[in-house]
């Protein structure tokens, strides 16, 4: 027996004409379309930067605020019922 190797298979390779796309003239180009995908991208940014400035004032502010108006409501509370304690409730 022969000890033959198998040989690749060679592909032939057709050259076939690049078809390039006709636009019509009244298409917007490739440049106007990226300028408003990023006026519509910088719009979205400002939404999300607002948001988010938006939630730290309605719910982190307060939460700030409380950490120093509770301490004091719960002295003044605790000072009322202290005076009713000795009266023996």
């Amino acid at each position: 027996m022969e000890n033959q190797t198998p040989q690749p298979a060679q592909t032939v390779q057709q050259s076939q004409p690049q078809a390039q796309p006709q636009f019509a003239p009244n298409r917007i180009s490739d440049r106007e379309l990226i300028e408003k995908i990023y006026t519509s991208v910088e719009r979205t940014r400002k939404y999300f930067l607002w948001t988010m400035i938006i939630t730290i004032v309605i719910f982190v502010l307060p939460l700030i605020a409380m950490a120093f108006i509770l301490p004091t409501f719960i002295s003044t509370l605790t000072s009322q019922y202290g005076g009713i304690s000795q009266l023996g409730f």
